[in-house]
């Protein structure tokens, strides 16, 4: 007999596995269950490289819209204005990466946490990117005073590209949590500040470029980006069981623009970015009240 036409078929794999491990992500973190509190340029950024890395399950927090004065340091564009942003990060994300299940609450952490919409025991890792040290510090507490172990972390950006951090928090081997950065010996009765910094103390750092109401740090998008990708491969490592201390990771940028409007750094900012990560376990402070950490191997003097 005659042989029939023949059609070509082309397979495409498009399952959750193959995607993930394709575009470089772990499938095993899609079992891990992470609340981003802060969806503004710095926590934007980092949903998306969370969600790549093949954390599928995720909660945004944020009581802000998205303003068009945002454009163009935030992930997302004018097609979001107006929108909340966890709203609006949460339907990019969706649109945009399968198998994603993206919990939105637009409201701020502290109103959530008294409302029930978010516990923090539910979750593996927490992350903060409020940029908002008084939350943050009552959030670090809330979490050491948990019975289940859930790891924190807190990520913020300096201004006018100086420099970013991420700090890991809530790993049993060792001590060290964001109270530590904040706490001095018992012998210094100084001014409280963030022994991380790169900025001197003492300073105000809001620009308004049109007056009332648009009052912000100055910080472009590269600097949240550069920030949101040692974040996010800090909570990856973290959730992996890769790192079982608790470190503080910085990464240090030029500051010529920082020192041309008469800014003042911090003798930390003299540090080689391999005294940094060499380092990185040393702010634990013993006088902490949150973790009682092991040591003050100071250094992290301004």
């Amino acid at each position: 007999g005659s042989a029939g036409a023949l059609t070509p078929v082309a397979v495409q794999r498009l399952d959750r596995s193959y995607l993930i491990q394709r575009g470089g992500g772990q499938t095993t973190l899609a079992r891990k269950r992470v609340l981003l509190a802060g969806c503004g340029a710095l926590g934007g950024h980092l949903a998306f490289e969370l969600v790549r890395a093949g954390i599928l399950d995720l909660t945004l927090v944020d009581c802000d819209h998205l303003v068009p004065d945002n454009s163009f340091r935030h992930v997302l564009g004018r097609a979001y204005w107006g929108m909340p942003k966890a709203r609006a990060v949460k339907s990019a994300l969706e649109m945009q990466l399968p198998y994603t299940h993206v919990t939105a609450i637009v409201d701020t952490l502290n109103a959530a946490l008294t409302r029930g919409t978010v516990n923090l025991s539910e979750y593996d890792l927490v992350i903060l990117a409020l940029g908002n040290p008084t939350v943050e510090l009552d959030i670090n507490e809330r979490l050491h005073a948990l019975r289940r172990h859930t790891l924190g972390m807190m990520t913020w950006l300096e201004p006018l590209g100086i420099g970013g951090h991420a700090l890991l928090t809530g790993n049993q081997r060792g001590r060290g949590c964001f109270e530590c950065l904040y706490t001095l010996p018992q012998d210094d009765d100084g001014p409280l500040y963030n022994r991380a910094a790169f900025a001197a103390p003492g300073q105000f750092f809001g620009r308004a470029l049109s007056g009332c109401g648009s009052l912000h740090t100055p910080y472009g998008s590269v600097d949240a980006l550069r920030t949101a990708a040692l974040a996010a491969r800090l909570a990856i490592d973290a959730l992996l069981g890769r790192e079982t201390y608790n470190p503080l990771l910085s990464w240090k940028g030029d500051a010529t623009a920082y020192e041309a409007e008469g800014y003042r750094l911090s003798n930390r900012y003299s540090w080689t970015e391999t005294e940094l990560f060499r380092q990185r376990y040393s702010y634990s402070s013993a006088y902490c009240r949150v973790c009682g950490g092991f040591s003050d191997r100071l250094g992290l003097r301004v």
